[in-house]
């Protein structure tokens, strides 16, 4: 076995990634690392993340800064790179709710539902990109479809 490592950081956040080869040399996994830090230096959050190629599944372990796990996201991805949908555990690994995201002809994610495990929806994200693809409008609603929150995001 084989590993690579690529390293970045940033003003408040610290990532590692690694990248898993087999003898017989694809690649068979990733394991990446975000550290999120407060103003003051202290660590906010811990994440890990883990994509195995084969199985086309994405999790996402989150842990506090004492180094507890808080919550776990498992991805599913289609042949294409898309997600299909994602599962949100607690701590313990009982499903708190699904994550369904939608894509436009461009393959652009243009929105996400998130729903309890009997089905009920909690809220959505409905997402607005300019013509290049890049995000511009995020709107969350409530599950009765009451707009919350706007965000927008400008280019630098």
């Amino acid at each position: 076995m084989f590993a690579g490592f690529n390293q970045f950081e940033g003003d408040d956040t610290n990532v590692l990634d690694m990248y898993v080869y087999n003898s017989r040399s694809p690649l068979t996994g990733t394991l990446s690392t975000e550290h999120k830090f407060n103003g003051d230096g202290s660590l906010q959050e811990y994440v890990l993340f883990e994509f195995d190629n084969t199985a086309r599944t994405v999790t996402r372990w989150e842990y506090d800064p004492a180094g507890v796990l808080q919550s776990r996201l498992e991805a599913e991805i289609d042949l294409e790179g898309y997600i299909h949908v994602g599962y949100i555990y607690d701590a313990a690994g009982s499903l708190l709710q699904t994550q369904n995201p939608t894509y436009d002809e461009r393959g652009i994610l243009t929105a996400y539902i998130f729903r309890d495990p009997d089905g009920t929806v909690l809220m959505s994200d409905v997402l607005i990109s300019d013509t290049e693809g890049n995000l511009r409008v995020r709107e969350r609603y409530d599950g009765a479809g009451t707009l919350v929150r706007t965000r927008e995001f400008f280019d630098d």
